[in-house]
């Protein structure tokens, strides 16, 4: 017979206090395609220079040729997306009108009608 393995020591540990998570963060997610482009762009290529160099040097090339795809791209990733602008409006852009039910039962009957929720049926009485 095999030897018999002893129990692991857990004097001293105490169970995480309640409300508090051993893993804040979560289970850690899984991007098998970023992870693997991270990887690769980390080795290094031709004369020893890292992949990633060698990408953002030829793009750099493209968009001095006059590529104007490259030139958004390097704007983009060097300086951010420019925010778009989004307005909204009533009809012929007249602001948009709304009127606040004067009491909580009326709200929310008003917000299940906006979002197409069914009203309950009102009870029927028994004296029929």
């Amino acid at each position: 017979m095999g030897a018999k393995c002893k129990p692991p020591n857990t004097s001293g540990l105490r169970p995480w206090p309640k409300g508090v998570s051993g893993n804040p963060g979560g289970r850690p997610k899984k991007l098998p395609i970023t992870d693997v482009l991270r990887e690769e762009l980390e080795k290094r290529g031709k004369h020893n220079v890292m992949v990633s160099r060698s990408i953002a040097r030829k793009l750099i090339d493209l968009a001095l040729a006059g590529n104007i795809e490259a030139m958004h791209l390097i704007a983009d990733r060097a300086e951010g997306k420019v925010p778009q602008r989004v307005e909204q409006s009533g009809p012929d852009g007249a602001p948009i009108q709304f009127d606040i039910p004067e009491t909580r039962d009326a709200l929310e009957r008003r917000i299940a009608e906006l979002l197409n929720v069914p009203q309950p049926k009102p009870a029927r009485s028994k004296n029929r």
